[in-house]
């Protein structure tokens, strides 16, 4: 019995000290003296920060960027100098969005960089300048000027297609009388192509079914004779 406890204290004891690191430490400050970003992706993103489900992980802020975008390899710069003496107050992470596209649909990136700073359930969009210097004033204090946004739910493939369906639908309806009369048209021949390119095949597995079905019945009767 004393065994059990002492495990059960152990393993708390264990988990609590990992939470911890993942939170507290979660900037990671290599040999050399400069922070290493925290990579989200689609499947990290809601399980690390935890933006729409309580936050309890820590305050987040993070890039949204891209491959090629010089603007986003400055913003990582101004991060990393900015990680070194602000790792207890803010955990700074990055997306690359043309990688992770469930991520850009929830929050609805259209272009990069954007910066998204997640604390007290509410997220802060960034519209500053890029320098370590406004990162650091925007997170001590200067996010509380910015309009305070409720944290989109993570959303279902269904949903995502459902979304874009109505988008779709709804860009449709926008068009002139006659852009919709000829979507409509050209909806209908395609239509009426599959139909007639599924005519066709069905006629040809009747025409060859019929044959088959003849030289069988021209063998059975040589057989018989």
């Amino acid at each position: 019995m004393a065994a059990k406890r002492s495990f059960r204290l152990c393993s708390l004891v264990f988990l609590s000290l990992l939470c911890f690191s993942h939170s507290a430490g979660a900037n990671v400050i290599d040999d050399d003296n400069t922070a290493r970003l925290l990579e989200l992706n689609d499947k990290t993103f809601e399980h690390d920060t935890q933006a729409a489900s309580g936050q309890t992980t820590g305050v987040w802020f993070v890039l949204f960027g891209a491959p090629n975008c010089p603007a986003c390899e400055a913003i990582e710069k101004a991060f990393r100098e900015l990680a070194q003496d602000f790792e207890d107050n803010a955990i700074l992470a990055k997306v690359d969005v043309t990688g992770n596209p469930v991520t850009a649909y929830r929050f609805d990136i259209q272009s990069t960089p954007i910066l998204k700073l997640f604390r007290d359930r509410k997220m802060y969009s960034y519209t500053g300048g890029h320098s370590a210097d406004q990162f650091r004033e925007f997170l001590e204090g200067g996010y509380r000027a910015a309009p305070a946004e409720s944290v989109p739910l993570e959303k279902g493939v269904v949903q995502q297609l459902r979304e874009k369906l109505a988008t779709a639908w709804a860009e449709y309806n926008k068009l002139n009388p006659l852009a919709r009369l000829s979507g409509a048209l050209l909806l209908l021949l395609v239509a009426t192509s599959l139909i007639r390119f599924q005519q066709a095949g069905t006629d040809r597995v009747k025409k060859t079914s019929a044959r088959v079905k003849q030289l069988h019945k021209a063998q059975q009767e040589k057989k018989g004779r």
